[in-house]
Parts: C-alpha cells; sequence; structure tokens
C-alpha cells in the first residue's frame, strides 16, 4: 500500500480534515494522528483498523494501483458518453437588458430564422430517432432566449414532445433566462412542455441588481424576477439562482440570502445558490469575505451549488463532451457557450440535412486533454480536471493552471465544496482517528 497523490490536509475546529479528491471523500483526524500518518514510511506498519478507514475513503491505495491513469480514463469515458445528446440552442443574441460585464455583443437582427429552426428540428430527429441517443437534452441559450419564446422556443418543445411521444426516449429541457420575460401562463406552459429548470441571474438585493439589470432608467428587474423565481418554485420546477458578486454589491447579498431563507421550506427546496464572482471584479475581495458569502448562504438554509460541482467526474464540463452542441442563431456550430459567437471560434456548421459539419477546430479541442504536464503531479485533477478543453486550446504550449498555480485559490475551492456539502452530512465519510485508540491498537 501507499499513499495517494491525491490527499489534502485542511484544518477543521480542534482537529484536520484529510480529504481525498479523487473519491471526494474525507476523514477527521486529531493532530497526533496526523503527525503519525505524515511520520510513516512504510503504509503496511499502520494498524489494521486505521489502514481500513484510510483505504475506504483513498487515502492509501494498493502499491501498482496508478490513480493518474484511471482518472484520464474516467475523464475521457464521460467526455465520450453515448447515451445523451445535448443541444443548447441560441435563438436570438439580442437581449432585453445591457449588464456591464457580459462578453457578448447584441443586436435585434441576431435572430433565429425559419429554415435554421428547420436544421434544428432535424438535427433533433436525427439523434433521437437515427442515432437512438437515450437522453435528449435541449438547453436555451442567448442573448435572452425568451425574446423569441414564440418563434422559436415554443416549435422547438413542441416537435420535440412529437417525437417524445411515439419514440422511446427520455429528455431534459433546460432554460437561462434572466427571468424578467416569464411569467405565471408561460411557466405552467413551459412546465406542460417538459422544462426541467431555469438559471436566472441577481446582481445583489433590489437596489443593486436595479442597477444593473433595468428596463428603463425608472424601471428596475429585481421584483418581477424575485416573484417569478418564486412562481417557478412553486410549480415545482428547479432555479440555478446564479449571484454575481462584486466588491460593490457584496454587503447587499445578505438581503437576498435573507429573503430566500424565509421562503416556505415546500418550495425551496427547488432552488439552489451559484456564487459566481464577476470575472472583472476577480481580485477584489479577499479569501474570508468570500467564505463569508457561502457562510451566510449557508446559514440562511440554503442549497450552493459549489465552485467545483461542475468541474467533477460526474459533472464535467459540457463542451467538454463530444455528443454535446451548441446551435447559434445563424447555424454556426460551437462547443463552449462562455466565449463570444464569432465566425473565428466556430466549430462546424449545421447543415440542411439536421447534421453537424464539424471543422478541424472542434478536432483539435477533442484531442487537447491531457496534454499539459503540470496537471499529472496536481491533487486537483480530479476536481478542476485539468481545465476545460477551451482553456486547454487558448494556453496550447504553455505550461498552464485554471487556478493560476495559486495554492489559497485550490484550498479555498477544497474548502467550498466540502462545506457546501456539510462536513457532518451523510453523503460523506466522517471518523476521527483518535491518538489514544492508535496507542491502544
Amino acid at each position: 500500500m501507499k499513499k495517494s497523490r491525491y490527499n489534502v490536509i485542511i484544518p477543521y475546529k480542534t482537529a484536520y480534515i484529510l480529504f481525498n479528491t479523487r473519491t471526494q471523500s474525507l476523514i477527521l483526524l486529531t493532530k497526533e494522528f496526523l503527525d503519525f500518518f505524515d511520520s510513516v514510511k512504510d503504509v503496511e506498519s499502520l494498524p489494521e483498523g486505521y489502514k481500513g478507514a484510510l483505504k475506504s475513503i483513498g487515502a492509501i491505495v494498493p502499491d501498482n494501483y496508478d490513480e493518474y491513469i484511471e482518472i484520464t480514463k474516467s475523464l475521457e469515458s464521460i467526455d465520450n458518453d453515448d447515451t445523451m445528446f445535448h443541444v443548447i440552442i441560441n435563438p436570438t443574441l439580442n437581449c432585453n437588458f445591457n449588464c456591464w460585464y457580459c462578453y457578448e455583443n447584441h443586436s435585434n437582427k441576431m435572430i433565429m430564422d425559419p429554415q435554421v429552426l428547420h436544421k434544428a428540428q432535424l438535427l433533433l430527429y436525427k439523434k433521437a430517432i437515427e442515432e437512438r441517443f437515450k437522453i435528449i437534452k435541449l438547453s436555451f441559450f442567448g442573448g435572452e432566449p425568451l425574446l423569441q419564446y414564440k418563434r422559436v422556443i415554443l416549435p422547438l418543445l413542441q416537435y420535440m414532445n412529437e417525437l417524445k411521444n411515439s419514440n422511446d426516449f427520455s429528455t431534459i429541457v433546460h432554460i437561462t433566462t434572466n427571468g424578467y420575460l416569464l411569467n405565471k401562463e408561460r411557466i405552467l406552459e413551459l412546465k406542460e412542455l417538459g422544462v426541467n429548470s431555469f438559471q436566472i441571474t441577481l446582481d445583489g438585493n433590489e437596489d443593486k441588481h436595479n442597477q444593473i439589470r433595468f428596463v428603463s432608467n425608472n424601471v428596475g428587474s429585481y421584483a418581477t424576477i424575485i416573484r417569478n423565481i418564486e412562481l417557478i418554485c412553486q410549480s415545482e420546477m428547479y432555479v440555478i439562482l446564479r449571484i454575481n458578486y462584486t466588491s460593490n454589491n457584496y454587503n447587499s447579498l445578505k438581503d437576498v440570502f435573507h429573503h430566500f431563507g424565509k421562503f416556505d421550506s415546500k418550495y425551496k427546496q427547488y432552488i439552489v445558490i451559484s456564487l459566481n464572482q464577476v470575472w472583472q471584479d476577480i481580485g477584489n475581495l479577499s479569501d474570508n469575505e468570500i467564505e463569508w458569502l457561502y457562510e451566510s448562504a449557508n446559514n440562511a438554509g440554503l442549497t450552493l451549488l459549489s465552485d467545483l460541482t461542475e468541474g467533477r467526474f460526474q459533472y464535467a464540463c459540457y463542451a467538454d463532451k463530444r455528443n454535446q452542441a451548441v446551435i447559434n442563431y445563424n447555424g454556426l456550430v460551437y462547443k463552449c457557450n462562455a466565449r463570444d459567437f464569432t465566425h473565428e471560434s466556430a466549430e462546424g456548421i449545421l447543415n440542411d440535412r439536421g447534421e453537424i459539419e464539424w471543422n478541424e477546430r472542434f478536432h483539435k479541442r477533442m484531442s487537447i486533454r491531457f496534454k499539459n504536464p503540470a496537471c499529472e503531479q496536481c491533487y486537483m485533477l480530479p476536481l478542476c480536471n485539468g481545465g476545460c478543453r477551451q482553456y486547454a486550446m487558448e494556453h496550447e504550449g504553455q505550461r498552464h493552471c485554471i487556478l493560476n498555480f495559486d495554492e489559497n485559490k485550490k484550498l479555498r475551492m477544497i474548502k467550498s465544496l466540502i462545506f457546501c456539502h456539510n462536513v457532518s452530512s451523510s453523503n460523506i465519510d466522517v471518523n476521527i482517528l483518535e491518538n489514544s485508540q492508535m496507542k491502544s491498537s
């Protein structure tokens, strides 16, 4: 047996957490046992009871077990999964808001026309009926997709439901929206058409949010969006409530947590909080201030989406998966929707038969993973997956790290993962190895 290369030690109250990033399991250690474990050169010399506990969380592994190879094999298996096809549709790149940090260029001319809509329907047919994927995941993005509610969203959902009613496949439907154009009738209609979840963003409390997301100088959007979030939850659909935080709106977020914290528990279960620092503001808040945000949301009884949730094996980035595509309003095809939709960054085109014709940029993306030597020895690999393929393409030929080789940031993200799931929760293995027990073994 040998010690795992993916063990991380984090102080916790009067003890220490030994967290294994490969298994996402942990154990609590006294300082005396931690010192003893650190000093042990031959793992086989550990008392059997302790070996069993440490082995159960992956903290020690067989001598011939190559953790790195197993991790890379698991990631490749996930990226090449052939049970689900995920298509993200951009009905338009236009938007009814003009948030200062948005990377997209908006225009009321950027609208999906009937020809591209028909091609998108053919794509759904090919994937569900001809290629027989078991799951079709349909997401709407933009721009603000609800600007094209009747012209694009409804026809696509109605068509997919027609296919589903006469064929054997299941669906997942998600809409990323600012939430302003929803209402009770639309929410009920979307539920009837199979929508499962929404992602909606707030930029602080009412005062701060309305300074960024407003209809006009005199009309904000906060109250309408809050009402629509509550209607969605009351309709028993899920909301990923993305909260964009900056040093400017930081202090106002306690009002948001308080509001949703006192929300009826019957409906609060449908809200998941995703805290995201606006990228132009990164570096303006300390680690302690950011940790306070997570603690405040947790203390309000809210479910948190960890910084790392989307980086763990089972949640590997959607754009890294082979069977995923973003169909832009003009028929150009992309993988990543976190970058601007330029002609130069397109990775394919949707042809008249509903087939995606991928270009060399796509093939390069799918072959670029695990070429960064900095990742092989890093304990964060099972969590960050070596960074996404998009990041790898943008840093090709460089020694790079998605976390900028910042040890403090790595530890903060691990702590957010642990505490978002609560140290004492049943899905995390927790034991305290007492030194007194060790001596008596």
